[in-house]
């Protein structure tokens, strides 16, 4: 799987067995170029995206991937600033997927009921 991510310093980008990291890259909407290829994933199980400005919009993008993924496990997603909005997306998301078994939202403005 190939990303073309020419505006995002992807100096932090780590190849781990499996997974991604992109840490601190401040992705933003660019995440929004990834989605398409995260769909159709077969043999990522792991992606962290922590610190990179995400927020609500890039939320519901993976919860729309999340919805198809049949091979992510895990995925980190803290100090995104992430809100109720985008938690809800993903809560929803999860109704149907049955492989992610670690989401870390850790550190986003979501009230805790």
């Amino acid at each position: 799987m190939y990303f073309f991510l020419s505006p995002v310093c992807l100096a932090s980008v780590y190849l781990i067995f499996g997974g991604v990291e992109f840490i601190d890259n401040h992705l933003g909407n660019g995440l929004l170029h990834m989605c398409p290829s995260l769909v159709h994933n077969y043999s990522l199980i792991t992606l962290d995206l922590d610190n990179n400005g995400l927020g609500d919009v890039g939320a519901e993008a993976l919860a729309k991937v999340l919805e198809s993924n049949c091979a992510l496990t895990c995925l980190s997603l803290a100090r995104n600033n992430i809100s109720e909005q985008g938690g809800s997306a993903l809560s929803k998301s999860l109704q149907s997927n049955q492989i992610l078994a670690n989401l870390n939202l850790a550190h986003n403005p979501l009230k805790t009921q």
